[in-house]
């Protein structure tokens, strides 16, 4: 596929290798910029191959930072920071809204980078939305100064194709939480990669993949910790209904010098249809012998004992479904900060 349009002519080939084997695009010849009007409730919204932006207290345009995240290597992940890019600072207390918009006709790509002062502190919303045929190639960047935190969660509903790429890299002290709610029909890869630099930096990821008819969800993450004494829990849940097939590949590198790591991951699914598939592979990557890991991966239907249990004090079968479903979701959305986690429980 060609992208026409944008900075340059690019020519973009389905995607490869073995991270990707799950996923794989059906690209059209060609396909020019979305043309959708900017969010009138986001202060960046990203569309086509610009950026619109409103002032915001605390937040500056500063030159781009590159760094050797874990996605460097990674052709659609290094795409829009080639296409287009933006780069913001952050100082003090922020809080924003982020849009990433395409229409069926055409194609979104771009990356936004934050980098956080020292002490500063951003809470970031993402909506990402897209027609059927579209496409969306977003990276977002964060680089978290020393005692700074980044709070992010994003709801992205997609009826075609994207590639969402977070990459965040911690200083010590440093903090970040990313909770995300993928629904939709069309086919979703997210790629989640932290890299903990610092003395006491801690991450935490959370994500739910709500799909059903024949859509196609894919997490793969990869958290490297670089420095002793640093922390990351992540949790991964899959609900699927219909024909949905859904991934998780967490990969978790700890060096040889990074002692008394804590690394927690847990991929969990829940099918309601005998059609629903999903694969789990949490991996560890310890070289340190002074650390505290787990990791698991369970999938599974509604269980029988559970679903008993409410009948048996009067609640309909069809209630006690919804009721179970509920929990397990809930978990996820629990993991974010109170405003952040009322706008992903909305409707």
């Amino acid at each position: 596929m060609k992208l026409v349009g944008f900075h340059h002519a690019t020519e973009i080939s389905a995607p490869t290798g073995e991270a990707w084997r799950y996923t794989k695009f059906a690209l059209p010849e060609e396909m020019r910029p979305a043309n959708v009007a900017a969010s009138a409730h986001a202060e960046i919204t990203l569309s086509g191959n610009s950026f619109t932006t409103r002032s915001v207290p605390g937040v500056t345009a500063c030159n781009w930072q590159d760094f050797v995240g874990p996605y460097a290597a990674d052709a659609w992940a290094q795409l829009p920071v080639a296409e287009n890019r933006l780069a913001l600072q952050v100082v003090g207390d922020v809080s924003l809204q982020f849009d990433v918009l395409r229409s069926s006709s055409g194609a979104t790509v771009g990356a936004l980078q934050f980098q956080l002062a020292p002490g500063a502190r951003l809470t970031l919303w993402q909506e990402c939305h897209g027609d059927a045929e579209g496409l969306s190639v977003a990276t977002l960047q964060f680089i978290v100064g020393e005692g700074a935190e980044v709070n992010h969660a994003f709801r992205s509903k997609d009826q075609g194709n994207s590639v969402l790429t977070f990459e965040t890299q911690l200083a010590a002290r440093a903090r970040s939480t990313t909770v995300g709610h993928v629904r939709g029909t069309g086919k979703t890869r997210l790629q989640a990669g932290t890299i903990l630099a610092g003395t006491e930096a801690e991450a935490r990821l959370a994500t739910l993949m709500q799909l059903g008819g024949q859509a196609h969800g894919d997490l793969h993450s990869v958290f490297r910790h670089d420095h002793a004494d640093t922390r990351a829990h992540q949790l991964a849940k899959n609900l699927l209904d219909g024909e949905a097939k859904a991934i998780f590949t967490g990969r978790v590198h700890i060096a040889r010098h990074a002692q008394r790591v804590d690394a927690r991951q847990m991929n969990r699914n829940l099918l309601l249809s005998k059609k629903a598939w999903a694969v789990g592979q949490p991996q560890l990557e310890i070289f340190a012998d002074d650390v505290k890991c787990g990791h698991g991966s369970s999938t599974g239907q509604i269980g029988d004992d559970e679903t008993f249990y409410l009948l048996s004090r009067g609640i309909p079968a069809d209630k006690a479904r919804a009721l179970l479903t509920r929990a397990f979701v809930a978990e996820v959305f629990y993991q974010a900060p109170g405003s952040l986690r009322e706008r992903l429980e909305a409707p």
